[in-house]
C-alpha cells in the first residue's frame, strides 16, 4: 500500500503509512467493581452545580481581596529599617 506524498516538494516529500504492529483500538478491560466500590464512587463523585461554583468563586474572590487589603495594611504600617 503506497500513499501519495503530502508535500509535492521532492526533498521534503513524506510518506506516512500505518505500521501493522501499531494497534489503533484499546484492548484494556478493567475488572468489574463490587457493589461497595460502585456506591463509594457514586457518592464521592458528584457534579458541582452552577450555584455552588458561583458561591465558591465569590468566596475565594472575597477572601483574596481581604488578604490583599491586610497585606497592604501590614506593609504600610510596618517599621522600615533605616
Amino acid at each position: 500500500m503506497t500513499s501519495a506524498p503530502i508535500c509535492p516538494h521532492p526533498i521534503r516529500s513524506y510518506h506516512f503509512e500505518q505500521s501493522p504492529r501499531v494497534s489503533t483500538s484499546l484492548s484494556f478491560n478493567p475488572p468489574p467493581l463490587s457493589s461497595l466500590q460502585q456506591t463509594t464512587i457514586a457518592t464521592t463523585m458528584m457534579t458541582i452545580t452552577d450555584t455552588q461554583l458561583g458561591t465558591i468563586a465569590n468566596v475565594l474572590g472575597s477572601l483574596t481581596m481581604i488578604l490583599i487589603v491586610i497585606y497592604h495594611f501590614v506593609n504600610v504600617n510596618s517599621k522600615s529599617k533605616k
